[in-house]
């Protein structure tokens, strides 16, 4: 892990990069962009990702866009197809897919669990 701050993220780069993936859960993230933006190639931008997070970037964005889901749901009346559009979606169908995936309930049933 020293080898790791020493030769790329570190505290800095990974405060900073993981704020910019939570300000911008609602945009695609293109990991080739975010690499350049941090000043590292991509295939280096995602070994060091992983090797801090233990997930590719595309997988910590989804992990983050379903944990603001959850609370989303628990703490809004908003309509599912709202949640869906503000966590950047592209369709309604996919946010349901990746919430039932992950958590093994729809957003709907999880809204009524915790009713």
């Amino acid at each position: 892990r020293d080898r790791l701050r020493s030769r790329g993220l570190g505290d800095v780069y990974k405060r900073q990069c993981l704020q910019y993936i939570h300000g911008h859960l609602e945009e695609k993230i293109n990991v080739s962009e975010l690499a350049q933006k941090f000043h590292f190639s991509e295939r280096h931008f995602r070994t060091l990702f992983t090797a801090i997070t233990g997930m590719a970037p595309k997988v910590y964005q989804r992990e983050q866009r379903l944990k603001k889901a959850l609370s989303l749901l628990r703490n809004t009346s908003l309509p599912i197809n709202k949640i869906s559009d503000m966590l950047g979606y592209y369709s309604q169908f996919q946010f349901c897919r990746d919430f039932k995936d992950h958590y093994g309930i729809t957003p709907t049933g999880y809204r009524k669990s915790i009713k």
